[in-house]
Order: structure tokens, then C-alpha cells, then sequence
């Protein structure tokens, strides 16, 4: 996790350690997850995408 308004500082270690429990109760879940490709946020600098 990135971003968060939460003021523990290990929110991001107890975020990953829920996905991964989910991830081994339910493999199927985890599997398609990981089918999802994988976006990369926009920074200030990248160049503008044009047209629809």
C-alpha cells in the first residue's frame, strides 16, 4: 500500500500479510489476481496520453 491516512506506520506490513492469507485460503483468487495486468501510476513528469 502506498498511500494512507492511517497513522500506523506498519499499516502497509498488515495490508500484505491479510492479502497473503487470503491469497492461501483461496488460490484460485490469488491466480487471478495475478492474471490482472499490472499499471503504473502516472508521475507529474510522464508525457500527457492524447486523443480518446
Amino acid at each position: 500500500m502506498r498511500f494512507s491516512d492511517d497513522g500506523d506506520p506498519d499499516v502497509s506490513a498488515k495490508v500484505l500479510a491479510l492479502h497473503l492469507a487470503k491469497v492461501a485460503k483461496y488460490p484460485e483468487w490469488g491466480r487471478q489476481l495475478d492474471s490482472l495486468p499490472r499499471l503504473t501510476p502516472r508521475t507529474p513528469t510522464s508525457p500527457a496520453r492524447s486523443g480518446p
